[in-house]
């Protein structure tokens, strides 16, 4: 077993567990802080766990907020906007 601390900061991108197949970070973002365009060659998790924040992508946008779960397939062109304090667990996998 094994417990993690995750501390509130500013567009703080954090590992907890990198242990292949399984990737897990927690992204913290402040309002209005955003991850430019960007892509991930491995299917992608995002579970929100406080605030909102806006996923933008060729097939739309995706405001998701607190409890939220969002599924991303490998090679999704997106950007990311807070659009108030937010953290959210990113979960990296391969199918």
């Amino acid at each position: 077993m094994q417990k993690y601390h995750i501390p509130k900061q500013s567009k703080k991108v954090q590992a907890i567990i990198q242990s292949p197949p399984l990737h897990v970070m927690t992204v913290q973002l402040k309002e209005g802080e955003q991850l430019a365009k960007h892509q991930v060659g491995r299917h992608v998790l995002i579970i929100v766990r406080e605030g909102r924040v806006i996923f933008e992508g060729e097939s739309g946008t995706f405001p998701l907020t607190q409890d939220d779960v969002f599924h991303m397939h490998p090679d999704t062109p997106h950007s990311v906007t807070a659009v108030e304090d937010t953290q959210f667990f990113l979960i990296q996998y391969d199918e």
